[in-house]
This record gives C-alpha cells, sequence and structure tokens, in this order.
C-alpha cells in the first residue's frame, strides 16, 4: 500500500511537473518541447524582433479563460517569428484550458508590419476569435497544410492570398476570410463543416477544388473565380450572390438552396439534386449540361434581366422530377428553353411544372420542348411567345415568311412584300452567333439545308441588325 502511494505521488508530481505556465515576452530563440506540454498561457505572449519561437511536434498549447472582454484575453503576437509543424501522428494543439465550442481568446496574431511570420503544418487551432491573423496586407501567398480550425469566431483572418491543402474548418463563424481590398484563396482538398460562412467576399477570388462543405449555413459567399470537383451538402445555402464564378462537375444536394443570386456565373456539367431551389438567377448565366432533378424547385429565375440574356447559354440541362416546378420565372423575361430536357413525353405534365405568364400575368411566358426518353431525339416544340433576344427583336417592313416550322431537312424563305425587297439576311444561333449569311433573290423562295443544325431555335435577322423571326430544327439532338 506504502508502495501505491508512493507510485501516485511520482506520477502526480510528474503530471504536475509537465504543465508550464507562460506569459510575456520572449527575447530570445525559445522551443516549446513535448516534455513539457502541455504548455498552459496566463497571459499574452509577445514574439520579439529576430527571435522564433519553435513548437516540437506533440505540444499542447492550453489558453486560461480571462473573460469574454476582448481587452482581457490572451493572446499570442509575433513580431517575430513561430515555427509550429507538427506531424501526422503528433499535430501541435492550441485549445482552450477547459474543453468549449466558444472562443476564449484572441488567437494568433502575426505582426508582419514588424516582421512577424508564422509557419505551420499539422496542427489544430480552437477557440479563438481571429483564428490567424494579421495586421496589414501581405503580398506573399500563405500556405498551410494539414491544419484544423475548430470552434473559432474566424479561422483564418488574414488580408492575404492563402493556399490551402487538406485542411479541415468545423464550427467557426467565418471559415477563411480576408479584407474586401485584398485577399484570395486556393484550395485543395479541405473539408469544412458546420460553419457560417467559409468563404465570404475574397477580393482575388477563389480556386475551390477537391473540397467538400457541409451542414453549414452559406458555404461560399459573394465571390468570383472557380469551384470544380466540390460536394456541397445539407448547407442552408450552398453558393450565394456570386458574381463571374464558374461551378464546374460539382455535386449538390440536400442543400436548402443550392445556388441563389448568380450573376454572370457560368455553371455546367453539376448534379443539382434534392435542393429546395436548385439554380437561382439574379442575372445573365451560362447554364449548360448540368442535371437538375428531384429539387423543390429546379431553376428560380429572379432579378433584372435585359431582353434575351438567360435565353443565349441556358441549354442542354435536364430539369426532371422537381416537385414543385421545373422551372419558376420570377420575372417577366420570356424564356426560350427549348434546348432543354424536362424527361417527359406528355406536354401537359411538362407545363404543369413551369410557373410563367399563364399562372400570373405579370410574369414572361417559357417556350419549352419534349425529347425522347433518352433526352437525345428533339419531339416537338412548343413555342407561346416570340422570344425577344440581346439585340433587341423588331419587325421589319417588308414581312418574310419562313416554313415549315419547326423544320426537319429543308427551310424555305421567301418574301411576301410586292414593293420593298431585303436582299440579305443573316442566321443566328441562341448564343448569338453568326452561323451563315444568305441571299434573297426577289419573291423567289430560298431554300436553307439545316440537316446539319443541332436541334433547336435559330434566329433571322436582316444586315442592318434588326431581328425579323424565329425557326426550329426539329431534328437531331442538342
Amino acid at each position: 500500500m506504502k508502495s501505491l502511494f508512493i507510485g501516485l505521488f511520482i506520477l502526480l508530481a510528474q503530471i504536475c511537473q509537465a504543465q508550464t505556465p507562460v506569459s510575456g515576452g520572449i527575447f530570445a530563440n525559445t522551443s516549446w518541447t513535448i516534455a513539457n506540454s502541455p504548455y498552459i498561457l496566463t497571459g499574452p505572449i509577445v514574439v520579439f524582433p529576430g527571435n522564433t519561437l519553435t513548437i516540437e511536434p506533440g505540444v499542447t498549447v492550453k489558453v486560461q479563460f480571462k473573460g469574454f472582454n476582448t481587452g482581457l484575453m490572451s493572446y499570442i503576437e509575433l513580431r517575430g517569428n513561430m515555427i509550429a509543424n507538427g506531424t501526422k501522428t503528433a499535430p501541435i494543439r492550441f485549445e482552450a484550458e477547459l474543453p468549449t465550442q466558444e472562443y476564449t481568446w484572441r488567437g494568433i496574431e502575426i505582426k508582419s508590419v514588424q516582421g512577424g511570420s508564422f509557419t505551420g503544418t499539422h496542427f489544430e487551432l480552437q477557440n479563438a476569435l481571429y483564428g490567424i491573423g494579421s495586421d496589414k496586407i501581405y503580398y506573399d501567398t500563405l500556405s498551410f497544410k494539414h491544419c484544423t480550425f475548430k470552434n473559432n469566431m474566424f479561422g483564418i483572418y488574414l488580408v492575404a492570398n492563402l493556399k490551402l491543402d487538406s485542411c479541415s474548418f468545423v464550427n467557426n463563424g467565418a471559415a477563411v476570410t480576408a479584407m474586401p481590398s485584398y485577399g484570395g484563396v486556393d484550395v485543395n482538398q479541405c473539408t469544412f463543416e458546420e460553419n457560417n460562412v467559409c468563404f465570404p467576399r475574397m477580393a482575388n477570388g477563389i480556386f475551390i477544388r477537391n473540397s467538400q462543405f457541409l451542414k453549414g449555413k452559406t458555404a461560399i459567399l459573394e465571390c468570383t473565380g472557380k469551384v470544380e470537383n466540390c460536394l456541397f451538402q445539407e448547407n442552408q445555402i450552398g453558393l450565394e450572390n456570386c458574381y463571374e464564378l464558374v461551378v464546374q462537375n460539382s455535386l449538390f444536394q440536400r442543400n436548402g438552396s443550392a445556388i441563389i443570386g448568380a450573376n454572370q456565373c457560368t455553371i455546367e456539367q453539376n448534379l443539382i439534386l434534392a435542393n429546395t431551389i436548385g439554380i437561382e438567377f439574379a442575372g445573365p448565366c451560362t447554364v449548360v449540361n448540368n442535371d437538375i432533378n428531384v429539387n423543390e424547385v429546379g431553376v428560380k429565375i429572379s432579378g433584372a434581366f435585359s431582353p434575351g440574356q438567360t435565353v443565349q447559354n441556358f441549354n442542354e440541362n435536364r430539369l426532371c422530377y422537381n416537385t414543385k416546378y421545373n422551372v419558376e420565372n420570377g420575372s417577366d423575361l420570356n424564356l426560350g428553353l427549348e434546348k432543354n430536357c424536362f424527361c417527359l413525353q406528355d406536354s401537359a405534365a411538362i407545363e404543369a411544372l413551369i410557373y410563367d405568364g399563364y399562372d400570373d400575368f405579370t410574369r414572361g411566358l417559357i417556350n419549352f420542348a419534349t425529347y425522347d426518353t433518352a433526352c437525345v431525339q428533339l419531339l416537338t416544340t412548343y413555342k407561346k411567345v416570340q422570344i425577344n433576344t440581346s439585340l433587341a427583336e423588331q419587325s421589319i417592313n417588308p414581312s418574310i415568311q419562313i416554313y415549315p416550322n419547326p423544320a426537319n431537312t429543308f427551310l424555305y424563305i421567301q418574301q411576301t412584300n410586292q414593293t420593298e425587297f431585303v436582299e440579305k439576311l443573316q442566321i443566328i444561333d441562341v448564343m448569338g452567333r453568326t452561323l451563315g449569311e444568305i441571299t434573297l433573290n426577289g419573291n423567289e423562295a430560298y431554300t436553307l439545308d439545316v440537316s446539319n443544325y443541332a436541334g433547336g431555335m435559330y434566329w433571322i435577322k436582316t444586315a442592318d441588325n434588326r431581328f425579323h423571326d424565329s425557326f426550329v430544327i426539329a431534328t437531331n439532338s442538342f
């Protein structure tokens, strides 16, 4: 029994001895070792210029809670350098002294004006107000690899271009943020889970690939750049109010809204499944070759548009089995969606899942088409309205007759006005591209071979840029 008490006493003495309280200034090169871990921050630490604090793999730094008054919170201020390179099996940890999901200290503050710097890999940073922050713009790219930011108000609060590889951000207020004037991110193979927002307003844009955004509020807010090969799952909002953002080869599923407020974006080759709202437009976008299926509302049109802007590049999508509407037109813009498949051959069934001017006369009308079950062969086009284009459709004098419409192999174009003739016409596709020019000969019918044209809608316009009429090619797949 006596030996047992002696053993326990020695063990407790070793544990107590291992806890190292630290605070104050560091005026010489210093190492925090695994033998003296954990280190307890009882107050602020300042590493002065020209000196380096090196933290060994496996070290834990615990921060005492001083209250929610930020002036009382502890922090690590780097006027010199800190190196915190852990390993996969022995990561370095910065965390609150007592387990909590709240922020209890101010974080690591890099005073780059005085030459401060931070280098780290395989580290975990928790419970900080600003995570890792800086006092001015970093014009060099800062890289973090194999890092974890958890339970912080801001995970990274740097005015800098960042490169993140194989990092994890969990339950942060804002995972990564930069001041609106500067900063962008290059992200690869990272996980973002249960954050309020991951990337808000990155001035230099984002390049995010091979990453996943799970169970958060807003994944990406008001950003430009590119997102590819990513997973957005069970977020309130995936992408919100983004401008000139390219989104490719990604999966959006079971979000409140997958993509809302999109403006001048390119959205292509994505799976958008089982969301409340698939895509909502606030401006013209290019939307091509997406599967937008089994959402409550597949596509919603909102905001102010110039005529034809959303028509030009909304093609080759599958809008199928959305439970409330495949398409909800919230604007007065008329839409030509003939080059999109609704996975139904019954026009009445398709119409029932389209909300437009037939349901509310203040809304624009939507043209559509039916395809075969493979969404390859165009069957029938249903044209409710002549679509205006971005070049502004106007009637011309004299009138021109186009038949048959839809066309199969040949289209005939003939003037019917006997007193004034138009000599040259151009063929325009839905992208606004000129495919060819034809010359009319009086009232003779011009025969146009359309057998090599892709199925869909085209326009005929005069040489003075006035549109006359549209025609539909009813053969070939889109």
